[in-house]
């Protein structure tokens, strides 16, 4: 028995120093490009923190083995440059990478040989990932990968920035939004497996994603194949995707359904719920909560809903739940953070838009179905009057019996005095989805009466403050 003791203090004590937690400091380029370098099998997962909102100006990492994730925190990294081997995997989550800071050169670790074309070291990714490379609700904009740039390490030569990503080995994409990029030529290029769930890749120059294999067995072997789910994709101008040019035949692309785009380039179009579309109704690029910006959808957006639910993601890039009956396409889900009109999606206002005055809000305040129901509304003499209640949620119907409190003077200086609860009635509104319900009620205060209306939303309550 003692050794079966000792022998879990020891399994204990080995799984506890086979993880290792690096903080880096805010702008600290060389801290991070260590902390990554230092990573290795023995070791188990490296997770490297980085500034929260921080800034990180032209770094560039080489993981050569090892399992590193790097949470950003809602950190910045004003471009990024990066090697990952055969064997090693890096993950990157909460963070926006964008333009190059002003006076500032990025160091190349990733030059790509153009053997085919008869070519030195001279062209180069950005990021070249030849083992397992995952980046997950990571927004990437406003990147421009053209020019020429000096690259110091291991020598001095020009690299002629062609492209952003080029993977061989395993890409993968979780609640990533693609926004305002341009490239000379493909922005992602991908010889090895690529899957793409629950992203947003919209108003980017395009082409934007290569899929390729190569002509010969000893240069790239036969692509495995992408896989693609509910995922936003539409293109300014051409198509969002080519699949095969000189490096070989087109690839395998698999649909796995809940796509939303603006042609089928991508493979859009075989998949269950897959919807090909001429206006995606696209809402703003911008801070929208969470901890990295988002390219938000609008509630006619035709990606609302259309994800399959087998292959949602359970938060979205801001890390608000999605509903698990059918979550939004793309990395922005529609509802404030919460997804699921039976979780707390449903808090809000509401208003009657054929009776503008009428005002609704909605909100939910214990985990046990609770919803708060404040109306300001009108009596038929014109009398302003606020009613409310408490109600239980079931199956997207709130039932509330509603109070009014009456006899209330406001007094010069102070509160108001006197006022007293009195039954006013019972609510019931249908929430037929995000953005509409229908409200019904019944009084039996004089003026008042009993009657039904549509509710349209007005904000969430994220949308305030």
């Amino acid at each position: 028995m003692m050794r079966v003791f000792l022998f879990l203090i020891f399994a204990i004590a080995t799984q506890t120093v086979s993880a290792a937690i690096v903080r880096v400091a805010d702008g600290d380029c060389s801290g991070l490009s260590s902390a990554v370098a230092a990573a290795s099998p023995s070791s188990g997962t490296t997770t490297i923190l980085l500034a929260r909102n921080g800034t990180y100006s032209a770094c560039g990492i080489a993981e050569n083995s090892g399992n590193v994730v790097i949470d950003g925190q809602g950190a910045t990294l004003k471009f990024l440059t990066a090697s990952i081997n055969a064997g090693a995997s890096l993950t990157l989550r909460n963070a926006s990478i964008s333009s190059l800071a002003n006076n500032t050169t990025p160091i190349f670790l990733c030059a790509i040989a153009l053997n085919d074309l008869g070519g030195f070291a001279g062209d180069s990714r950005a990021i070249c990932n030849g083992g397992t490379l995952i980046f997950e609700s990571v927004s990437m904009h406003d990147l421009v990968s053209s020019g020429t740039f000096t690259n110091p390490n291991p020598l001095t030569y020009s690299v002629q920035l062609d492209g952003f990503i080029q993977s061989t080995g395993t890409l993968v994409f979780r609640n990533v939004t693609f926004f305002n990029n341009s490239s000379p030529h493909l922005f992602v290029s991908s010889a090895g497996v690529l899957e793409i769930y629950n992203s947003t890749i919209v108003g980017n120059i395009s082409p934007f994603f290569l899929f390729y294999t190569g002509p010969q067995a000893n240069y790239f072997p036969p692509n495995p194949g992408v896989k693609i789910s509910n995922s936003l994709l539409t293109s300014n101008a051409g198509s969002v995707c080519s699949n095969g040019d000189v490096y070989g035949d087109p690839v395998p692309i698999v649909s796995l359904g809940g796509n939303v785009a603006s042609a089928s380039s991508c493979g859009v179009g075989s998949g269950a719920g897959d919807k090909i579309v001429t206006e995606a109704n696209l809402g703003s690029f911008a801070d929208h909560g969470g901890l990295i910006p988002t390219q938000a959808i609008n509630g006619g957006s035709p990606a609302k809903g259309a994800g399959v639910a087998q292959y949602c993601e359970a938060v979205d890039a801001r890390g608000y739940k999605r509903s698990p009956h059918g979550c939004d396409a793309g990395a922005y889900e529609y509802g404030g953070g919460s997804g699921a009109l039976t979780a707390s999606g449903l808090n809000g206002f509401y208003y009657d838009p054929d009776a503008n005055g009428h005002y609704v809000s909605l909100q939910r305040i214990h985990d046990n179905g609770d919803i708060a129901i404040v109306w300001s509304t009108f009596d038929s003499n014109g009398n302003q009057a606020w009613v409310y209640g408490v109600g239980q949620l079931t199956d997207k119907r709130i039932h509330a019996t509603m109070s009014q409190n009456l006899g209330g003077v406001l007094q010069p200086g102070g509160a108001p005095t006197g006022s007293s609860v009195h039954p006013w009635g019972t609510v019931d509104i249908d929430l037929t989805s995000c953005a509409l319900a229908q409200f019904s009620y019944a009084s039996s205060v004089p003026g008042f009466g009993s009657g039904a209306f549509p509710l349209t939303r007005l904000a969430f309550v994220s949308d305030f403050g």
